[in-house]
């Protein structure tokens, strides 16, 4: 790694950071790399994880290696993954990681039409430059049967190599031309022959291949080279016996890792899973495998946190939630119905659920809901235990902007109890309606009703503080009957107070107890478009 290399390099544990205003193109950069005086060296990545763990080691640029693209894609290395799943890896690797990312495009997919198309969907994804080999399609990996390989015509693949550099739009965009000649065994000078009218053609850079043990006839092409253009190579056969200051001193611009990466994960992977299945738990891998937070930190989910921060609006605070239980209802329908309700609210975010049921005989639900009101803030959801209903309907109901909204569901016909200030109109946009009244208990049927209140409202700030002082009024005056929640909203409405309506369209049910012959309604009753309503605990009267 040369000294500006080193420089630019992220410590360890960073998050990478985008590129700032003015700063080289990656092109430009893999360019520069190329064309540098020193050796340097591109890791294999086949991921944007791997990508990200690629740049925080510390290397200048990503070799997208097409060996491994296909294996951990668990496809043979013979373009069984199609160039345009290639693409996706790749902008998953540019966007992952701030490097240049040069990818082993293989024969280039085709013919001279294929590989000008792909150069031209590389630069838009976001990649630095493409490694075109002198292979015919579809290729075969360098190291199976190499020596039955067919190689390309070397003047077609040399109007390959035009194309490709006529077609870029970045004169950056870096292409290097893979010679094969070595791998094939056709000898040195054919390797050199090919390079020649390869660098001629436009490319800027040549990989010369080898799948000997050792480095002598890669050195021996680098000496005849004599650096015409930048020299690259892939020492994955011969790395082990030969010193890396070897390929400084015999000029070798870049050498890459090209498979690495892939083969450390898959021994790890294939140790884990050996040693989880023997022991029948992962509790003994210890240090073996990461924690979940470094995967968090290398996926930056805390850059996600900042802009949440930014451009979301300030979140309020989850709101608690009142269910009324009370004493004259079925027991075995009460459960049912409370347990389904609370679930529902704890999965729409209610931090607190505070259970209020009054004993048989008791002056009222009033009264129950007045003490549970004092374990419970000023944002607040007050439903009857009975009430059972979709998730989405609660939340949005606890996405409404007023003080005090109740749901209302229009559809109920002949059994509806609300007056509202306008009735249910068709349409995406949410109304602006507010309550007017709710039938109390054995009053008269009012007419020209709007719909039926499903038995929950919400209320906050000044509303959660207008009902507690209706609710101090109300039960401390004598009455013929004790009050109940539609008296509650009743007087609010008297105080002044603008309960808006949330008009829902069935998905609920009431689950508390019915008169003789009227069964509870059950699951099934929210699971169409339409359902039957259950009464409100035979209190209320229906308006006809």
């Amino acid at each position: 790694m040369n000294a500006a290399t080193r420089a630019a390099a992220p410590h360890e544990g960073a998050a990478p950071r985008p590129a700032a205003a003015g700063a080289q193109r990656r092109t430009t950069r893999l360019r520069s790399l190329l064309e540098g005086p020193d050796l340097d060296f591109l890791m294999e990545a086949h991921s944007g994880l791997s990508a990200r763990i690629v740049e925080e080691a510390g290397f200048p640029a990503v070799w997208a290696s097409g060996l491994t693209l296909s294996a951990q894609s668990g496809v043979r290395d013979n373009n069984e993954l199609s160039w345009t799943q290639v693409l996706d890896q790749v902008e998953f690797m540019a966007d992952a990681s701030g490097l240049p990312v040069l990818l082993d495009g293989d024969t280039g997919y085709g013919d001279f039409n294929n590989a000008r198309r792909l150069v031209r969907k590389l630069e838009q994804r976001g990649a630095a430059g493409v490694c075109l080999e002198d292979k015919t399609f579809p290729k075969t990996n360098s190291f199976i049967n190499s020596l039955a390989q067919p190689l390309a015509d070397v003047d077609e693949f040399s109007g390959k190599l035009k194309a490709v550099k006529d077609s870029q739009l970045d004169p950056d965009f870096c292409l290097v031309a893979r010679v094969e000649a070595l791998i094939a065994g056709w000898g040195l000078g054919e390797a050199l022959r090919r390079a020649e009218a390869y660098r001629l053609s436009g490319a800027d850079a040549i990989l010369i291949h080898s799948r000997e043990r050792h480095a002598g006839e890669i050195l021996a092409f680098a000496r005849e080279w004599a650096g015409r253009s930048p020299l690259v190579i892939v020492p994955t056969t011969y790395a082990a016996g030969t010193p890396t200051d070897t390929f400084r001193a015999a000029g070798v611009s870049v050498a890459i890792w090209a498979n690495h990466m892939l083969r450390a994960a898959t021994r790890a992977m294939q140790e884990t899973a050996r040693a989880v299945r023997a022991e029948e738990t992962p509790a003994g891998l210890g240090t073996a495998v990461v924690p979940v937070a470094e995967l968090f930190r290398l996926q930056d989910a805390e850059e996600l946190s900042r802009a949440e921060r930014r451009y979301l609006p300030a979140r309020r605070a989850a709101p608690d939630a009142v269910v009324l239980g009370a004493g004259d209802t079925e027991p075995a329908a009460e459960e049912a119905g409370e347990s389904a309700l609370t679930s529902v609210l704890g999965a729409q975010g209610v931090r607190r659920i505070v259970q209020a049921t009054q004993a048989r005989g008791a002056a009222g639900e009033l009264h129950a809901l007045q003490a549970a009101l004092a374990d419970v803030g000023d944002d607040v959801v007050v439903s009857r235990a009975g009430l059972r209903l979709r998730g989405y309907l609660l939340r949005e109901l606890l996405d409404t902007e007023g003080a005090v909204a109740v749901a209302v569901d229009p559809g109920s016909g002949a059994r509806g109890d609300c007056r509202c200030s306008a009735p249910d109109a068709p349409g995406p946009e949410r109304q602006d309606v507010r309550l007017r009244h709710v039938a109390e208990p054995a009053g008269p049927a009012a007419p020209a009703a709007h719909g039926r209140w499903l038995g929950i409202l919400r209320a906050r700030g000044e509303g959660a503080h207008a009902l507690r002082a209706v609710l101090r009024d109300l039960t401390g005056r004598r009455a013929a009957r004790p009050y109940v929640l539609p008296d509650l909203l009743n007087a609010l409405i008297a105080r002044g107070c603008q309960i808006q309506v949330l008009y829902v369209h069935g998905h609920w049910a009431d689950t508390s107890y019915h008169p003789a012959g009227a069964p509870a309604v059950g699951e099934g009753a929210m699971s169409g478009p339409s359902h039957t309503y259950g009464t409100t605990r035979g209190r209320l009267s229906p308006l006809g």
